[in-house]
């Protein structure tokens, strides 16, 4: 049982860059997805082909589950889709901080609640202000989270210039400077009831 729940917590975590395809191609992907994932932990929790053929099978269940649990949720897909332009347009890491399970028209959805992105600081600041990529990112983020009901906010390392944190404030984004980071700013997006998770 500790197995699976390590496979499918894992699984959630690879397969969050979903949300943008239909259901069908998120079942497929996570099924594949998941039996990989699943396999590959099998091998390195018990070792061995059984416990790999065991990994990949639970694996492509709860991939292909977990596919179509991200798929219902518009604030889920809103953070999962920003998440991966993160990603792709700064290089950042992102983590799903908090996510919660609810029923919705009869199925079961795993949501998120709240997402986090951590980017570097050579991509979020360039020169002595914001980096225009992580600056765009910012007003999209805000723009998303007024639609589907979110807040966005900016955790800054202590090293942050009073001109790069206005230009965070000019996104529309709120933001606190944390005197014990020293690299990297933290986007935290989350619903509008959940807070600010540290």
């Amino acid at each position: 049982m500790k197995n699976t729940l390590i496979v499918a917590a894992t699984i959630v975590s690879l397969l969050s860059g979903c949300a943008g395809m239909s259901k069908g191609q998120q079942t497929a992907l996570g099924g594949v997805g998941g039996c990989a994932a699943g396999a590959a932990l099998g091998i390195l929790l018990g070792g061995g082909a059984k416990n790999a053929a065991i990994g990949c099978g639970a694996g492509a269940a709860l991939g292909a589950a977990t596919a179509y649990m991200l798929a219902n949720d518009p604030y889920t897909q809103s953070v999962t889709q920003q998440a991966n332009a993160w990603q792709q347009e700064t290089g950042a890491s992102t983590e799903v901080v908090k996510a919660s399970q609810v029923v919705e028209n009869g199925q079961n959805v795993q949501r998120i609640d709240s997402q986090k992105v951590v980017v570097p600081n050579e991509k979020m600041v360039s020169g002595k202000h914001l980096a225009p990529k992580a600056k765009q990112q910012l007003v999209n983020a805000k723009s998303q989270s007024l639609k589907v009901g979110g807040n966005v906010h900016v955790i800054c390392p202590a090293s942050a210039t009073k001109t790069v944190l206005n230009d965070i404030s000019n996104t529309g984004v709120t933001y606190t400077q944390e005197p014990t980071m020293q690299n990297g700013y933290v986007v935290v997006m989350s619903r509008n009831n959940e807070g600010v998770p540290l």
